[in-house]
């Protein structure tokens, strides 16, 4: 895979991990930490969680949608 791909898929996952939070009410965003690493945080009503990929961002997901990615 070329690192154009990687990027795009990448960014498709995301894309389609923020439209599952969208539907639930979640606001998903991709951000990066001090350090530069990438950083995702949900906020839900009062909520805030923060992920330090998007692996960890699934698995929460499925905890609140119940449907495995």
């Amino acid at each position: 895979m070329t690192p154009d791909q990687h990027s795009l898929t990448a960014v498709k996952r995301f894309e389609t991990a923020r439209a599952r939070a969208a539907l639930r009410g979640v606001a998903l965003h991709a951000l990066d930490d001090d350090r530069g690493a990438p950083l995702f945080v949900a906020s839900w009503n009062a909520l805030t969680r923060q992920f330090a990929d998007l692996v960890e961002v699934e698995a929460w997901l499925t905890t609140v949608d119940g449907v495995a990615s």
